[in-house]
């Protein structure tokens, strides 16, 4: 199964890439790295948009984050939230419990915001869920289409 959570942007495994490169403890500047690494560093990451594509890079995600799905339509955000989202692959099926939501009045600045809703609903989206983005928030658009970056910025 692939993992998005290692590859995309932002979202970083360091235990993965520990596996890989194997530092030497006994150089001090790897001890650093290993010291670091053990720590799993986790995001907190909003999903605007819990469609295919939203629940897909949602679920993945989650697996090392704390994951939002931000989602209008109630009876899907309840289905979330009790069944969690189910990813088939061909070596087999994986659930993922991301956090489903339809209102995020509660919740805190995010580390990174990925907008997955129709073009047509960014503007009023990202409206709804400002308080979501701070000054270091990284948001993310990965709609279908160009132009995007108009209604983000």
């Amino acid at each position: 199964m692939q993992d998005f959570s290692c590859y995309c942007f932002i979202a970083i495994d360091y235990k993965n890439a520990i596996d890989i490169k194997k530092p030497d403890r006994r150089n001090k500047a790897n001890a650093n790295i290993v010291r670091n690494a053990e720590m799993r560093i986790t995001m907190k990451i909003a999903i605007l948009g819990a469609g295919a594509m939203g629940s897909l890079f949602g679920g993945y995600l989650s697996r090392h984050n704390d994951v939002w799905l931000v989602e209008t339509d109630q009876e899907k955000v309840d289905k979330i939230n009790q069944e969690g989202i189910r990813i088939r692959e061909e070596g087999g099926d994986e659930t993922f419990y991301p956090k489903a939501v339809r209102d995020t009045a509660g919740l805190c600045v995010m580390d990174l915001v990925i907008i997955f809703v129709k073009a047509m609903f960014s503007k009023s989206a990202l409206e709804a869920n400002r308080h979501l983005i701070g000054a270091d928030t990284y948001v993310m658009t990965l709609q279908n289409g160009a132009g995007h970056e108009h209604t983000i910025l």
